[in-house]
């Protein structure tokens, strides 16, 4: 599972969750971040991609039970 999916998906879950949609383009960053851990081989996708959803649904519900 990649931290640096979870984290980046995280950030931009919690952005937008406060700040609407204008923060909606930084979801580019999640897929940057994942791509530059593809490219390095440090993970695969699926690994990419669980990661960037725990980031967002463990974001998600502590905003939520805030």
């Amino acid at each position: 599972m990649s931290v640096h999916s979870a984290v980046a998906a995280g950030t931009v879950t919690v952005l937008l969750l406060r700040h609407g949609w204008p923060v909606l383009p930084l979801a580019a960053l999640v897929v940057v971040v994942g791509w530059s851990r593809l490219v390095l081989k440090a993970h695969t996708t699926v690994q990419l991609v669980c990661g960037a959803a725990l980031g967002g649904v463990t974001s998600l519900l502590f905003q939520i039970a805030r």
